[in-house]
């Protein structure tokens, strides 16, 4: 993927809110820089350039590229040509045809309108539905949804639409069928547009509204007040789009070839929860999924994009594209009785569908299956014992839950250090046993686990010697005696450790505890009764069970450590 969104270190506080907003699970990851604080940085390779971070960082501490600087660099050195997007409407609601003439003034050799595109896209759907050339499809309109499928779902690669997005449908427009070979720029509020056309290189240049804003600031462009009796309108160089401007907003495609043939099957989505229809889509059977799933990732749809600012009302957002919609309608030409698409029809005629379809190709390996133990594991670095710990879901650590939080910290994308849990048993005096050193908790791994192992190897002989009893007295008088020396050993080793953590150094001190009062009452059964062999059994197996007990719960606290 390309670099498209960039980190500035020196405003990054690693507050995780752009991981709390990315719906990408491997996009982000907490790095510690050399004077210990801790950023946030994008991994290219999985970002699917949605843009939600870029508003979700309360520290301006996320950046976008585009090719702005380059475009204004490039109008008066050679002819290119502009498409523009109908958010442009949203993005400057007062001054947009002021702005389209002035562009032309720059240099721009022509003009063109995206909503044209945004028709020819529901064309060619409807086409390729009609021809079985996709039955039950995602849309690909949005390039960050096609690069989530591409990245992070990629069983469902075969179900996108093959069909480009409005943009790309323009591009191609002009380039196959006006013959215009010039250079092609696009205007819009998608800072994903550049991956939208896979290997193709019809689209040169992506303009953001917001980066055209920074230089009509920065060259101190100033349109007026605008004349409310001057009519919105623009001579674009090629013919104005219909209900395809529409297709901007949430449900556009959907309306689009409704507008068509409403008795299609068609579901939509925007937003968040466009990434969770994805999710859905792909774990339910094909024979209940829609023919198409209109999805956009923005939940205003492309009317405001990652690519311009926010500042304006959302419900003066909903008045301009309604107007727009309006006029859009008055546009479209229908045959008698609201007969037939005129344009549609003319499409038919002129176009072939295929010239509008590209291929969808994987992007990576995609997403790396976790297994529970290895969740497990990153659960124990964290603190988080039990089920309910592990349910905590504060969102201290940037993750919407404690199971995304492990899955990122199996990953390498988090540290244990953002968990609250964690936290709070650095905290709690002493030493944790998760900052000891790798080699120091190795160590007393492996010499806890043989004092445990060389104990129960002791139990199993005391076993066997009760089948004597006069023989058992002697032997396992003689072996108790080095178990407790052994268990000594440990009380004093674990005691004087440092390296293990505070909270669980009681609970290990005390199990040890136990098994010494439990050899001392083997040793007083032996002195008191030899022949009692149900009652030095019934010791034993208390000797037994807590010394299992001790090995399992040495294994799990010293494991997370060692694999750290």
């Amino acid at each position: 993927m390309q670099k498209l969104i960039s980190v500035i270190a020196d405003k990054c506080t690693g507050c995780g809110a752009c991981v709390r907003s990315c719906p990408a699970p491997e996009a982000n990851a907490f790095r510690t820089l050399e004077d210990g604080r801790r950023i946030v940085e994008v991994n290219d390779d999985k970002c699917i350039v949605c843009g939600k971070c870029l508003h979700a960082c309360p520290h301006d501490a996320r950046d976008f590229d585009d090719d702005t600087d380059k475009f204004f660099k490039d109008i008066n050195k050679k002819r290119v040509v502009l498409i523009v997007s109908p958010a442009i409407r949203t993005a400057f609601p007062e001054t947009w045809t002021e702005v389209l003439k002035w562009l032309k003034q720059e240099g721009v050799f022509a003009i063109y309108d995206m909503s044209l595109g945004g028709d020819i896209c529901s064309w060619a759907n409807l086409r390729a539905i009609e021809q079985n050339k996709m039955k039950y499809a995602v849309s690909s309109h949005c390039p960050s949804i096609v690069n989530y499928v591409t990245t992070y779902k990629q069983e469902l690669i075969s179900d996108v639409s093959p069909v480009y997005g409005p943009a790309a449908c323009m591009a191609v427009y002009i380039r196959t069928y006006l013959k215009v070979n010039y250079s092609i720029a696009v205007l819009n509020s998608c800072i994903a547009t550049r991956t939208d056309l896979g290997e193709s290189n019809l689209i040169e240049y992506n303009v953001t509204f917001k980066r055209l804003e920074e230089e009509l600031i920065r060259r101190k462009v100033n349109f007026g007040k605008k004349n409310p009796d001057a009519p919105a309108t623009y001579n674009f160089d090629e013919e104005e789009g219909t209900l395809g401007a529409t297709v901007i907003r949430p449900s556009g495609l959907r309306d689009n070839l409704w507008a068509r043939e409403p008795e299609v099957n068609i579901s939509s989505c925007a937003g968040d929860h466009a990434y969770d229809c994805v999710d859905e889509f792909a774990s339910t059977p094909k024979h209940v999924h829609p023919v198409l799933l209109d999805c956009l990732s923005c939940g205003m749809g492309c009317a405001v994009g990652p690519g311009m600012d926010r500042d304006t009302n959302s419900f003066t957002i909903q008045d301009v594209l309604h107007q727009q919609e309006l006029d859009a309608r008055s546009r479209r030409k229908t045959g008698i009785m609201n007969g037939p698409d005129k344009q549609f029809k003319k499409f038919d005629d002129i176009f072939n569908v295929k010239s509008f379809m590209r291929e969808v190709k994987k992007n990576g390996s995609g997403s790396v299956k976790i297994l529970a133990e290895d969740l497990n594991t990153a659960y124990l670095k964290m603190g988080m014992v039990d089920e309910k710990e592990r349910k905590t879901n504060c969102g201290a650590c940037g993750c919407r839950t404690c199971a995304e939080m492990a899955e990122k910290l199996y990953l390498g994308l988090n540290v244990p250090e953002n968990c609250i849990k964690y936290a709070q048993s650095a905290s709690g005096g002493g030493s944790s046993s998760v900052t000891a050193k790798v080699g120091e908790m190795t160590e007393i791994a492996e010499k806890v686990s043989a004092y445990a192992n060389h104990l129960l190897a002791d139990i199993e002989n005391i076993y066997a010697s009760l089948y004597n009893i006069d023989d058992a007295n002697r032997q396992s008088q003689s072996r108790s005696s080095v178990v407790k020396d052994i268990l000594s050993k440990i009380v004093g080793f674990c005691s004087s450790c440092e390296s293990i953590d505070s909270d669980n150094l009681p609970i290990l001190v005390s199990t040890l505890e136990k098994l010494q009062v439990a050899i001392d009452s083997l040793n007083v059964l032996i002195d008191d009764s030899a022949a009692n062999s149900t009652t030095i059994r019934e010791a034993m197996k208390e000797v037994a069970d807590a010394t299992t007990a001790l090995n399992v719960m040495v294994s799990e606290m010293i494991e997370p450590a060692v694999h750290s």
